[in-house]
């Protein structure tokens, strides 16, 4: 489901203007690198793991 969300979240950001688009970009590639952290601390929480994997997002 988040993964469907993503993609049409990221549409809609396309049709800003391309500087938005650039800031937006490097702020994704922020928010993949911490939740790839995340996903390595947490793994072994599970759930703990996935809630502030969310939170990271919103």
């Amino acid at each position: 489901m988040s993964i469907h969300a993503n993609k049409n979240r990221q549409q809609k950001l396309w049709i800003q203007e391309d500087e938005y688009s650039l800031e937006i970009k490097k702020l994704k590639e922020v928010i993949t690198k911490v939740k790839r952290n995340h996903k390595k601390r947490l793994v072994p929480n599970g759930d703990m793991g996935k809630k502030s994997i969310s939170i990271i997002y919103v």
